[in-house]
Formats: C-alpha cells, structure tokens, sequence
C-alpha cells in the first residue's frame, strides 16, 4: 500500500486562530479597561514623543526577532494615543517590509543560522523543506505563520530564492495586520 506524500499544513489550526484572536482581545481588554488611564496617558506620550516613526522602529524590531504579541501591544499603544488606524496599518506594513528585507539580506549574507534550524524543525517540522522545495511560494505561506516574518525571508534569502518573494511575503502580512488592527479596534470600543 502507497501513501501520498502530501505538502505540510501552513495554515494555522482554528484552535490557535481563536487562541490568538483570545489572547489579542485579553491583552486589548487589560490596557483598554483594567489600565485605560494610564495606557492612553502613555498612548498619547508615546504619539507625541515618537509618533509614527516609533511605531515603525517598534514593528520593525518585533518582526525582526521573535517577541511574544508581536505589533499588538504597539498597535494598541498608537490607536489609544490617537493615531489614526490606516496610518498605523501602513506604518506596520512598511515596518514588516523592511524587517523581510533585514531577513533577506542576513539569509543571502550568512545562510541558515543551525539554532534557527534546529527550532523551525522542532516548531513547525517540514516547513524548512518545504521552503527549499517550493521557493518563493514557501516564503510567503512562512509571512502566514504566527512567527517574524524575518524567519520567513531569512530562510528565502539563504535558499536564494527571488527577491521578489520578500514582496509576496509582506503582500500576505496586509490580512494580518487589518485583522489586528479590527481586533483591537473593536476590543477597545468594547470596553470603553
């Protein structure tokens, strides 16, 4: 009896959808009821000192390197400081691109780093492989996962595969980062 090879699953279950969509709204709910006054006085701190340009240098970190909650607590920082949500939402996405493009560059520069190996092949197991088979296709379903879009490119980068992965690659961050945005959006309108 054969088996059919079949590629290996980048979508996210719906349990750790819900799991992250839970712990978005939890953290949403803490800074926008729990802790409102004093996280829309450092909102507004934090708009007023460093404005976008703080939130680009934030996401751009967080999505260089693995952070727990990723852009949320920024994003959520900057909508309770009074910026509006489309220059958030293009803010995060030029943030990303330029955090794929860090992940390219370090991937063609110094190949696959063996930690990250060893944890892409404990975490998501196949996916590596995947990359290296599929190219291009495997960046972007990578920018899907809930990990740094970096990992993604870097990965890209070090397979030497086209640059214009990276474009894709951000192209598939554009759903996220409206999900994220709606998610907060409503968690604060909800408790206010």
């Amino acid at each position: 009896m054969t088996t059919v090879n079949q590629p290996p699953s980048f979508m996210p279950s719906t349990k750790s959808i819900l799991v992250g969509v839970g712990l978005c709204l939890a953290f949403v709910v803490i800074m926008g009821f729990i802790f409102k006054e004093e996280s829309e006085a450092f909102g507004k701190s934090f708009v007023e000192a460093y404005g976008l340009w703080g939130l680009w240098t934030g996401v751009l970190v967080t999505d260089s390197i693995p952070t727990p909650g990723g852009a949320i607590p920024l994003m959520t920082i900057c909508l309770q400081g009074g910026a509006h949500w489309i220059a958030i939402g293009a803010t995060c996405l030029a943030a990303s691109f330029g955090a794929g493009l860090i992940g390219y560059g370090l991937g063609r520069l110094m190949g696959i780093p063996s930690a990250l190996a060893l944890w892409m092949n404990r975490k998501f197991p196949g996916k590596i492989d995947y990359l290296e088979e599929k190219g291009s296709i495997g960046v972007a379903a990578l920018a899907a996962l809930p990990v740094p879009i970096t990992i993604g490119t870097w990965l890209g980068g070090a397979f030497k595969v086209k640059p214009w992965a990276v474009l894709l690659a951000v192209a598939v961050r554009l759903p996220k980062v409206v999900i994220f945005l709606w998610v907060i959006m409503g968690g604060l309108k909800a408790v206010s």
